[in-house]
């Protein structure tokens, strides 16, 4: 499973085209990369990729010090748990004046309590951390996505869950929140 994960990365990381092939060198952005949720799982495997092509990369997450990354790497704890900690992550973006050329959406929550057993503070928790409460980050990123003309080729990408294309029992909220980025 974990080498899939890897190989999954690299080519998200890679970054495609338009047209759908992977970008070339020439292509490959120097900017800054942001990922949202770079700590675990997908998005850290995203961060290594970019890290390994020397791409500037800022991993934003709950528990960023277990992620060990070189060169021009920046680790901003948030935990989208709590909207202050988005505002304080976006305050951080804004004073660095990052130039931020792609954007990884991998962060996000599950709680494997079966669904009718969850109470309506875990329904609402499990949105706020897959959805809403990352909502002004992207919209952040979009902002800084579209700053630059001078450079067209940029990634946008929102990573959901494969979750969603395997029946899993008590899944159906994370899918679904997910499915809504």
């Amino acid at each position: 499973m974990r080498d899939n994960i890897i190989i999954f990365a690299t080519l998200i990381a890679g970054g495609l085209t338009k047209g759908g092939r992977l970008k070339t060198e020439k292509e490959t952005t120097k900017g800054y990369a942001l990922i949202l949720g770079g700590t675990r799982g997908l998005g850290r495997e995203i961060a290594l990729a970019l890290q390994q092509r020397e791409q500037p990369t800022i991993v934003l997450g709950r528990s960023v010090e277990k992620v060990v990354l070189r060169g021009q790497q920046v680790q901003i704890r948030c935990d989208f748990e709590q909207p202050d900690s988005v505002s304080g992550a976006i305050r951080i973006l804004e004073i660095g004046k990052y130039d931020i050329r792609d954007f990884y959406w991998v962060a996000g929550t599950l709680n494997k309590k079966p669904f009718h057993e969850l109470k309506s503070d875990e329904l609402l928790r499990e949105l706020d951390v897959n959805f809403r409460n990352p909502l002004p980050l992207v919209q952040f990123a979009w902002k800084a996505l579209q700053k630059d003309a001078s450079h067209p080729v940029k990634i946008f990408c929102v990573v959901s869950s494969r979750s969603g294309l395997i029946a899993r029992e008590n899944e159906a909220l994370y899918c679904a929140s997910k499915f809504t980025q």
